[in-house]
């Protein structure tokens, strides 16, 4: 009752009261900041690990599996989620609000970490990682050139990536997509029931024929030299001459033909990870959006300047 008592004895004191809040309401309003991925934490650790050469099943029995069974017993999991694809393990687990995540990835990294010894020996070290808002990327880009994707793909990671990753506040760069090379060694399965010889052996012995060793080091006329044994495949050629085994009677037993191909993919993207401190977004993007103009003004002044050494060589070769 007195709020209204006052605003009918003092009408102008309930009016400047009320305009005061106002005022600063909208004066707040404009100094708030915004960001488009505000700091939460949400209470998700997830666990990936990568068995070579698995099926399903062999993955949900001897990876999947004990890592649901280490996980399960940390105080606070709400629900543990799996799924066993090829080659791949991926466990999920989910906490209650009110535990803090970055204390409970810790803790599940133990629990994997002491269960290592009795997960298969051929696994890749297990990644886990807390989901974390901050670390999505917020903007991607698709670049695209008239020259093959390899050459993109090149370009890309040694001039533009660089200057992306200089830009204040831009924590990762990282570039997906184009041609990536690769060698793959296809076998021929009677030649290896012949010779006995698994698949595995075939693999292990070209991983180790294809290192570089240390030597050591020389001494030479008040010099230190360091030697090192050259063992990385320079061409095809050689790993399909590579000994895999010695025989009795058969000194150069090789791998079956070796192909070399391009794994093509559709597009080259950058994407641009925000750095971990709070930074607002509306001085991030002008940044970037800046430095990818300035590229492609380069890029058309290098068109221009290519198209005035081409007519000038034309004019040259017609004077001639």
């Amino acid at each position: 009752m007195w709020i209204s008592d006052v605003s009918i004895r003092r009408p102008v004191f309930a009016t400047m009261f009320i305009l005061s809040f106002i005022v600063l309401g909208i004066v707040s309003m404009t100094r708030l900041g915004i960001d488009l991925f505000p700091d939460v934490s949400f209470p998700f650790v997830n666990v990936a690990v990568v068995y070579p050469g698995a099926s399903p099943e062999e993955v949900e029995t001897l990876v999947t599996k004990p890592i649901e069974d280490a996980v399960a017993g940390i105080n606070g999991v709400k629900r543990v989620q799996s799924r066993s694809t090829d080659s791949l393990s991926t466990v999920g687990v989910e906490l209650r609000l009110e535990v803090d995540a970055q204390n409970a990835a810790a803790e599940v990294r133990e629990k994997v970490a002491a269960i290592r010894g009795r997960l298969p020996k051929d696994i890749e070290d297990p990644t886990i990682v807390r989901f974390d808002v901050a670390g999505l990327p917020i903007m991607t880009f698709a670049v695209g050139s008239n020259q093959p994707s390899d050459v993109t793909r090149r370009q890309i990671e040694d001039d533009l990536k660089p200057l992306i990753e200089q830009i204040d506040g831009v924590a990762a760069v990282e570039v997906n997509g184009g041609d990536i090379r690769e060698v793959q060694v296809d076998l021929d399965p009677g030649r290896l029931e012949a010779l006995g010889l698994p698949v595995s052996v075939v693999a292990d012995k070209l991983a180790a024929e294809n290192l570089d060793v240390p030597g050591g080091r020389m001494t030479r006329e008040g010099q230190t030299l360091s030697l090192r044994t050259k063992g990385e495949f320079q061409s095809v050629a050689e790993i399909e001459n590579a000994t895999i085994k010695r025989l009795a009677n058969d000194l150069s037993t090789n791998t079956p033909s070796v192909d070399a191909r391009f794994d093509a993919k559709m597009a080259v993207l950058e994407k641009y990870f925000k750095e971990h401190v709070r930074l607002k977004e509306d001085q991030l993007f002008p940044k970037i959006r800046k430095t990818a103009l300035e590229l492609s003004a380069l890029g058309e002044q290098l068109a221009l300047r290519r198209k005035e050494a081409l007519a000038a060589i034309g004019n040259t070769e017609l004077q001639s």
